[in-house]
């Protein structure tokens, strides 16, 4: 793939073998050969994004193999009534979101179980106690987690209300 920076126009398309021969090495595909030139005074224009069409191909299927940490399921429901029964509702524990403040069908799914030690430091399997988690946004959530080092929910909560008064 090629990319010239500027404004170019094609000139000429040629099929002659003895244009494509110097190329093969390169490109042994090779059926023609385009020829363009710089469009002169074009330097102040900026190509305009609608006309530039952006694409890649997704949705291959990918074997992988790796470890993954055991989690249990009945932890995170317990952690949430847990949460539901003090609260009347699930809360996340940095910024405040209520599952009351969306819709209905979006509440519950909004919000995430945090370990507070963190299951990928950890050397083999641990007890954890309702106490060892917190419930969390699934925004919070992320944020603690592409933080580095890592941001406690409390210190998350900290920067949140320092960036709402600046």
């Amino acid at each position: 793939m090629w990319e010239h920076l500027g404004i170019y126009r094609c000139v000429l398309f040629s099929e002659s073998k003895s244009d494509i021969a110097p190329y093969l090495k390169l490109r042994p595909d090779a059926v023609g050969i385009l020829y363009f030139e710089e469009v002169a005074g074009a330097e102040d224009i900026a190509p305009d994004p609608e006309l530039m069409e952006i694409q890649a191909t997704e949705g291959r299927q990918k074997l992988v193999e790796h470890l993954l940490r055991e989690r249990k399921r009945g932890l995170v429901v317990a952690k949430r009534n847990e949460v539901r029964a003090a609260c009347g509702h699930l809360i996340c524990q940095s910024c405040g979101l209520t599952e009351a403040e969306l819709p209905n069908e979006l509440g519950e799914a909004s919000f995430e179980v945090h370990h507070k030690n963190h299951l990928s430091q950890i050397k083999g399997p641990v007890q954890i106690k309702l106490k060892d988690m917190h419930v969390l946004c699934a925004n919070c959530h992320r944020m603690i987690h592409r933080s580095k080092p890592m941001l406690t929910p409390a210190k998350l909560q900290k920067r949140l209300k320092l960036s709402a008064v600046n």
